[in-house]
């Protein structure tokens, strides 16, 4: 079983690397790192997830696991790890080919138009927008 921790600015390559290694948007930058979580392994690194404050709630995203480590539940310790930092409020996501992984948590798939505005202009704002074919999904705070 992995420790999930908050991450510390020392993290910040390590992060960008799992991001990069999975083929998601590597651009974490120092004055992030308060919103992250990491999955270490013993004395490695091996998962990443981002809690951010918006005004509708929170955003879930960059929850990510190296390759080797995929497939033993780090996925789903990290993201048990986010809504438990959430708190109860509501929580928004965009996701890619996962939809049915959030779901297991409560997700479910709503219009764009109704994610908080800070999300959506990150995403607009992304390299890899026009190869995305994102979602975004909401779940209700408990």
């Amino acid at each position: 079983m992995a420790i999930i921790r908050e991450a510390k600015e020392a993290d910040l390559d390590n992060i960008n690397t799992i991001l990069r290694k999975n083929r998601q948007v590597d651009d974490v930058e120092k004055n992030d790192i308060l919103d992250f979580v990491v999955a270490e392994l013993g004395d490695k690194i091996v998962g990443c997830g981002m809690l951010k404050e918006h005004e509708k709630g929170v955003e879930i995203s960059k929850v990510s696991v190296l390759p080797d480590h995929q497939g033993k539940g780090l996925g789903m310790e990290i993201t048990m790890s986010l809504l438990g930092r959430a708190k109860g409020r509501k929580c928004w996501l965009t996701s890619v080919h996962t939809h049915g992984f959030w779901e297991l948590f409560g997700f479910h798939i709503v219009p764009e138009r109704e994610a908080p505005r800070e999300m959506m202009d990150y995403c607009r704002r992304c390299k890899q927008q026009r190869e995305c074919d994102r979602v975004v999904m909401y779940r209700e705070g408990d």
